[in-house]
């Protein structure tokens, strides 16, 4: 589990006008990670620095929200097959029935 993540400075070049022939570079400078491995020796050891952004709590929960927080990302992003916010099911309902009136 990653237990902190941060950087000084990114940077990243996106080639647009020819992407498929140069490669995208990102540099990264100052980087600072601490990672801790999920195994059953660790997984109940509690870390955090008990504050409302990173509450103190065992290795295992924190990569439970880790792994919530990423589905909820994706659910409202409309990327998990077959699912999402209603809104989005809805227009996309419309859309495809609109699609359907105007080839019959």
């Amino acid at each position: 589990g990653v237990l902190s993540c941060w950087a000084r400075t990114i940077k990243a070049v996106v080639p647009l006008k020819n992407l498929e022939k140069e490669p995208t570079r990102i540099e990264i400078h100052g980087l600072h990670l601490v990672c801790v491995p999920l195994l059953p020796s660790t997984a109940n050891r509690v870390y955090g620095s008990a504050t409302d952004v990173d509450p103190r709590c065992t290795l295992r929960t924190r990569a439970k929200r880790s792994a919530l927080a990423r589905f909820e990302r994706n659910y409202f992003a409309g990327r998990v097959p077959g699912e999402g916010p209603p809104s989005r099911r809805l227009r996309r309902a419309v859309i495809e029935a609109e699609h359907v009136l105007k080839k019959g």
